[in-house]
């Protein structure tokens, strides 16, 4: 994906909502429309080339070195059972994990998305890149690490943001 290509997509996609607006807001003046398109924001597009996750039971099915994307929210009560290395884009949508890492054990790349969690999104980093995801961490007494509990290899996490109210909570774990 280069930047352009995303940038021009993002736009297109931008594009048919304005149409959509003005579609269905006809009896709205031109300034009230642009308000409304002006608050409009693109939250997701399908990524070609990649599988859509639309519940747990397909993220529980996915390959371990597979391209995926998140085409809807959802609710996890099993972590992934084998060391994931492709490509998960959460594509902006939301991700409640009950009371399980996401992954156990984690060296792929995983992008974009909302998280609700208890503890640690990954059990173990084994290398791999996490980027923009936002991770709402729910009170709990104990010390967590809530991005990764472990990390046994040199992994990359950028543009994260934790939320909590826990002071024993930290982002990632030492390698």
């Amino acid at each position: 994906w280069s930047e352009g290509y995303v940038n021009n997509n993002v736009r297109s996609v931008t594009g048919v909502a304005q149409k959509a607006i003005e579609d269905t807001t006809s009896d709205l003046t031109a300034d009230q429309r642009k308000a409304l398109s002006d608050s409009y924001t693109v939250k997701s597009l399908t990524l070609q080339g990649y599988t859509a996750i639309k519940s747990e039971a397909d993220f529980a099915a996915m390959d371990a070195n597979g391209k995926y994307y998140l085409a809807n929210d959802i609710t996890v009560s099993t972590a992934y059972a084998n060391e994931f290395t492709g490509v998960l884009n959460g594509n902006g949508k939301a991700i409640t994990l009950n009371g399980v890492s996401l992954f156990n054990t984690f060296a792929g790349t995983f992008t974009n998305a909302d998280i609700t969690a208890s503890t640690s999104v990954i059990a173990t980093m084994n290398g791999g890149l996490v980027d923009g995801l936002t991770v709402y961490y729910t009170y709990s007494d104990a010390a967590v690490n809530a991005i990764a509990a472990t990390s046994k290899r040199i992994a990359r996490v950028e543009n994260c943001i934790v939320y909590t109210d826990n002071s024993k909570t930290t982002f990632v774990a030492e390698v």
